[in-house]
């Protein structure tokens, strides 16, 4: 047989083999434990230029996600990544997400301010720090809330309220390690137990002296009560009135005495809650890793200096 007739048969084997293989993979049943699932992005460092940690995470709308991370703010249009830093140049801690004002409230290590779009549509930074004078904020502002149109900003030992043109501050007598802004009621975690902010004053939440010399670590909203996530002694639920402890909990065994990086974002089942009386124990944490809804690091620097922007 002529062998430009057999090279002729071997390429046309090549084709119908490859145009069966792409065939068999084009129907192929998807499984139906994988229907209604998002496939997931992983994005490493590089995308995030060094900074690793992400402290908040704020959803404008189904287009943009804002990010508080240690290099800044970052801003991801489901395609590009876009950096915006702080005028000091220091790392951000929360985010707010205004979407009735078109801000975005930014808060970091001794600055807080908000992004909002220009006359051309681009992200513009404003500081807001500078324009308190003396009542300023100082070290690191964790969490930025938004209730009846007046902005609170936690900061490690106050709390800033601005409401138009108008601020006020609250100093409190002990560190504040997280909050929670829930049905209005802005509710702070300290070591000396459950507090609250009633007016210009920072109060101790009614019958949840349990929790003195606890560090908590987080608040959460459940049902018409609170969970309280605490390092090493679990879970409380309070009621408004008392403290419940929660002993069934089902985290991983290597997560036993550390469910906070987690318990903010966990779905909690009404069969997982179970009040016991067993009398609540004390564990202080050395070198703990923080989480996004509760923060210690007590970190200084500089003030607002001039601000940049950079997309990847």
């Amino acid at each position: 047989m002529n062998h430009h007739i057999i090279r002729a048969i071997k390429a046309l084997k090549s084709v119908f083999t490859i145009a069966a293989a792409a065939l068999s993979v084009l129907v192929t049943p998807i499984p139906a434990s994988a229907l209604g699932h998002h496939f997931i992005d992983n994005f490493s460092e590089l995308a995030l230029g060094q900074g690793g940690q992400t402290w908040d995470i704020g959803v404008y709308d189904d287009d943009l996600v804002f990010f508080a991370n240690k290099d800044g703010i970052y801003r991801y249009d489901g395609n590009h990544w876009t950096a915006h830093r702080f005028n000091n140049g220091l790392d951000a801690r929360a985010v707010y997400a205004d979407r009735g004002h078109e801000r975005i409230y930014i808060s970091g290590i001794n600055e807080f301010g908000y992004l909002s779009p220009d006359d051309r549509g681009f992200m513009k930074y404003t500081c807001l720090s500078d324009s308190i004078g003396e009542d300023r904020l100082s070290g690191n502002m964790w969490g930025i809330y938004n209730h009846n149109d007046n902005i609170f900003v936690q900061a490690d030992q106050s709390i800033l309220r601005i409401s138009g043109r108008r601020h006020s501050v609250i100093n409190s007598q002990v560190k504040l390690d997280c909050s929670s802004m829930i049905n209005g009621v802005l509710y702070l975690g300290t070591e000396q137990g459950l507090k609250m902010l009633v007016g210009d004053a920072i109060l101790t939440a009614h019958g949840t002296d349990e929790l003195r010399g606890m560090r908590i670590r987080g608040i959460l909203p459940y049902d018409d009560r609170l969970l309280i996530v605490t390092v090493g002694s679990g879970l409380y639920s309070y009621d408004g009135l008392s403290l419940s402890a929660t002993t069934r909990f089902s985290a991983p065994p290597s997560q036993a005495n550390d469910i906070s990086p987690w318990a903010r974002y966990s779905t909690v089942s009404p069969s997982s809650i179970s009040p016991q009386a067993a009398p609540p124990h004390t564990t202080k944490a050395s070198g703990y890793r923080t989480t996004p809804s509760c923060r210690s690091p007590s970190t200084t620097g500089a003030t607002c200096g001039s601000a940049s922007t950079t997309a990847s």
